[in-house]
C-alpha cells in the first residue's frame, strides 16, 4: 500500500481522534515534501504514521497528526515514530517539537510520558466541543565543535 493510500485509510479509521486532511494535501504537502514518517510491522506493512511540518533551523517543528492502528498500540510504535522525528528535528536544528491534542483522548498520557510539557489549553471548534491541549518538547541544542584537540592547540 502506498503511503497516501495508507494514511488516508488510517485517518478514516481514527476519524474520532484525528482531523480530516484531503488526499491531495497528504500527497502534496506531506509526502512530496518528505514531512511524514511511517511505522511498519515485521512484514513491512504500514501500521502507523506521523505527519509534521517542515523542519527549519531555529524554529519549532509541529506535529500535525499521528495515528497507530488500534491492534498495534501500546507496543512502542508511536514512541519509535516520535524518536525518529526527534532525530530529524535535532539534525535540522529545530528548537522544539510542538503539537495539539484533544484533551479527551488517551494520547495525552502518551505525550506527557514522552517528555512533552502541557503549555496551554484552548476551546476547540464548534463541531466537537473539545478542549485542545498544546504540548511542547524542548530539544537539545547541538554543540559546536571548533576542532581543537587540546587546550595548548588553542594558544
Amino acid at each position: 500500500m502506498d503511503p497516501v493510500a495508507y494514511i488516508t485509510w488510517q485517518m478514516k479509521q481514527d476519524s474520532n481522534a484525528v482531523g480530516f486532511i484531503p488526499r491531495a494535501t497528504v500527497q502534496n504537502r506531506y509526502i512530496a515534501q518528505g514531512c511524514y514518517l511511517l511505522q511498519r510491522n515485521s512484514l513491512n506493512d504500514p501500521i502507523g504514521y506521523l505527519l509534521h511540518g517542515r523542519p527549519k533551523r531555529g524554529w519549532p517543528l509541529h506535529v500535525h497528526q499521528v495515528a497507530i492502528r488500534i491492534d498495534h498500540r501500546r507496543r512502542l510504535n508511536a514512541t519509535r515514530l516520535l524518536r525518529t522525528l526527534e532525530g530529524r528535528a535535532v539534525h535540522d536544528g529545530a528548537t522544539c517539537i510542538t503539537l495539539r491534542c484533544a484533551l479527551d483522548l488517551e494520547a495525552n498520557q502518551f505525550w506527557l510520558a514522552s517528555g512533552f510539557r502541557l503549555i496551554s489549553t484552548t476551546p476547540g471548534g464548534s463541531g466537537r466541543h473539545r478542549q485542545i491541549a498544546t504540548y511542547r518538547l524542548d530539544l537539545p541544542t547541538p554543540t559546536l565543535s571548533i576542532g581543537v584537540s587540546n587546550a595548548w592547540d588553542a594558544l
